[in-house]
């Protein structure tokens, strides 16, 4: 599929692309597979024991709200701000 998507890029540059992302999609599915393959015999996600880490959850959260906060700011600003003349 990528060699299709080099030949048509200059006429279809949509298509060009959709196809180079099919194809990066079915390289990555065939490589988890592969290694899921792999590494059955000595390893599975079961045996993992999940721990919550609610620390960096939160300081995502709480960066986020003051991004967030500080784009509503800017935009109160910049919608309010006159024209200037120079």
């Amino acid at each position: 599929m990528a060699l299709l998507a080099t030949l048509i890029v200059r006429r279809r540059p949509a298509l060009a692309a959709a196809l180079t992302v099919a194809t990066i999609f079915g390289m990555s599915f065939v490589r988890h597979c592969v290694r899921e393959a792999m590494v059955a015999p000595v390893f599975s996600v079961a045996d993992i024991k999940v721990v919550p880490q609610y620390g960096p959850m939160t300081i995502f959260a709480i960066v986020l709200l003051a991004g967030i906060g500080t784009l509503v700011w800017m935009s109160v600003r910049f919608a309010r701000a006159r024209p200037s003349k120079v």
